[in-house]
């Protein structure tokens, strides 16, 4: 009885401790607020459930991370037809804007750089810039979001990157290149 009694009181801490760390983490990783509560919720269940598992090699911090991990990549399993899918109209769109950069014998359309691009560091320091970014980064593919974040915002390696997301590295890179055309193009279009 006095077993689970310090359990439960060491997973009360555990949650005060931990919670809003991975939920910011879950949140940084998921585009969706309420999935990734969920999946903080999930990540509690089940390190509840295997609490007597823990053997304190790691710091619970890092245990409870780990099981989070593990959620997160279940979820993108589980819904990988979702990010995958071709015939969705946002990947469709993004392709067809993607071919206009090209002529028909595989050219750049235009090889002219837009001077915003003269001090593109300084772009970052600007807030309005980057929430021109931010609405340029959601208007891609979820999948492709994820890349771009993983790849520039959390600084993965490519292999990293392919295994979270079950990505061929062929495939990962036409995602990077696309991706990248495709935020390129808008924030030339409405960064003025």
């Amino acid at each position: 009885m006095s077993d689970k009694y310090s359990k439960k009181q060491v997973f009360s801490t555990w949650v005060d401790d931990y919670s809003d760390e991975l939920l910011t983490w879950a949140s940084y990783k998921l585009d969706s607020p309420s999935v990734a509560e969920d999946l903080v919720q999930d990540c509690f269940l089940a390190a509840f459930e295997g609490y007597d598992k823990f053997e304190g090699r790691s710091k619970p911090k890092t245990w409870l991370f780990s099981i989070l991990n593990r959620k997160i990549a279940d979820y993108y399993r589980s819904h990988q037809n979702d990010f995958k899918n071709y015939a969705d109209p946002h990947i469709a769109k993004a392709e067809e804007t993607i071919q206009g950069f090209f002529t028909s014998d595989g050219h750049w359309e235009n090889m002219e750089v837009d001077p915003i691009w003269e001090d593109e560091k300084a772009l970052l320091d600007h807030s309005d810039f980057r929430a021109k970014f931010e609405g340029c980064l959601a208007d891609l593919p979820i999948l492709w979001q994820e890349v771009i974040k993983a790849k520039y915002l959390q600084n993965l390696t490519a292999n990293e990157i392919c295994q979270d997301l079950e990505l061929s590295t062929t495939n990962y890179w036409q995602i990077t290149h696309r991706a990248k055309l495709l935020l390129k193009k808008c924030i030339e279009t409405y960064w003025q």
